[in-house]
């Protein structure tokens, strides 16, 4: 899970729009829902290894989709699972992505410590810094560093831009 960039990804679309309608919030939780699934689930429970299995399939996605379309508050939260699958590069593996249609999920021999080094990659260090920059945007753009703009983000999920005199 590198936090900065799948935070960021998905926020680009707020810097676009005037005043955004979504809540951040659901954003938030969907760009993070997948690791935080897939994460304990494959790492620690199931004995593939693997950190990207259920909640990193292109089913999760669709199910998220369809019940987005049915309650369209929820569609800030399929956007936010969106970005994440496509931020992991899940089409890199079909079997896993295209799970359960080409089979199991593999076994990984994966170790706490590849994920420490992954943040030395110049890849993973892009994304970082780049979610970092759109967050940055987010909270200038929106007023964010007020005390009382903060707490109603947190309180509504709303972001609205300052008004100007």
């Amino acid at each position: 899970m590198m936090p900065l960039g799948h935070i960021g990804f998905p926020l680009v679309p707020f810097l676009m729009m005037k005043e955004p309608r979504w809540d951040v919030r659901l954003l938030a939780l969907g760009a993070f829902l997948p690791d935080i699934i897939d994460k304990p689930l494959g790492h620690l429970l199931l004995p593939e290894n693997n950190g990207r299995i259920f909640a990193h399939t292109v089913l999760f996605a669709l199910m998220v989709l369809a019940a987005a379309v049915a309650y369209r508050p929820l569609m800030p939260f399929s956007l936010g699972v969106s970005f994440h699958l496509l931020q992991d590069g899940i089409f890199l593996d079909t079997q896993g992505a295209l799970w359960p249609l080409m089979g199991p999920f593999r076994y990984t021999d994966y170790e706490l410590v590849r994920w420490l080094f992954a943040f030395t990659e110049p890849y993973t260090i892009c994304e970082e810094l780049f979610g970092l920059a759109v967050i940055s945007a987010v909270i200038w753009k929106f007023g964010l560093l007020g005390k009382d703009r903060f707490l109603h983000l947190i309180r509504t999920g709303k972001l609205h831009r300052p008004r100007t005199q």
